[in-house]
């Protein structure tokens, strides 16, 4: 038994001394990136629960599940934490009454967004790589043009179908499903050329 507890013991000062190694070697710019996805994480939360759910005790719980994404990028924490995300939100709609509007659902979308895009980059950027300024900049313009595009066609399409009447939705989004198809079946098709 004395053998399991030592054991279990030189484990934990392992990973205590691993953690130190890290925060020693650590630069700036794979640092930024897991802030940049833990304020992100932070900010998607703040717009999916309901306001009066966010303070309090709920608060420590909503900071640990930001912190999922930021320390551990390249791993299922990421994805516990868009579901946890997701599923506030739609408890946040539908049991809660809480308004859902324009603003926050765009909110909500960019923060995830940012999430799994930041959560990607820093997977690949360990905590002591030295990065050139210019791959960050490349990362934020990616960024912030994929957002402003999906924003500009989400308010677009909005705009448009919200003179239709309730019967054309169905048929709206039976009809957009294709799009969508045709542009998995394009990437599948281009992603098996590539040798």
């Amino acid at each position: 038994m004395s053998d399991s507890g030592g054991l279990i013991a030189r484990g934990a000062r392992d990973r205590v001394a691993r953690a130190r190694r890290i925060v020693e070697r650590a630069t700036a710019w794979p640092f930024a990136v897991r802030l940049v996805v833990f304020a992100a994480a932070m900010i998607a939360q703040g717009f999916a629960y309901p306001p009066d759910t966010t303070f309090g005790s709920p608060a420590l719980l909503i900071l640990l599940l930001a912190l999922l994404p930021a320390l551990w990028p390249r791993s299922p924490a990421v994805t516990v934490f868009w579901l946890i995300t997701v599923a506030g939100w739609i408890a946040a709609t539908m049991l809660y009454d809480s308004q859902v509007t324009l603003t926050r659902l765009i909110g909500l979308s960019v923060a995830l967004y940012v999430v799994h895009s930041g959560a990607a980059l820093a997977a690949v950027l360990p905590y002591d790589a030295v990065v050139d300024q210019g791959v960050i900049l490349r990362w934020l313009m990616r960024a912030a043009l994929v957002v402003v595009v999906s924003v500009a066609l989400s308010v677009g399409a909005l705009y448009v179908v919200s003179g239709w009447p309730a019967e054309y939705y169905l048929a709206a989004t039976i009809l957009g499903l294709f799009p969508v198809i045709g542009l998995v079946w394009l990437i599948v098709w281009v992603a098996r050329r590539r040798p």
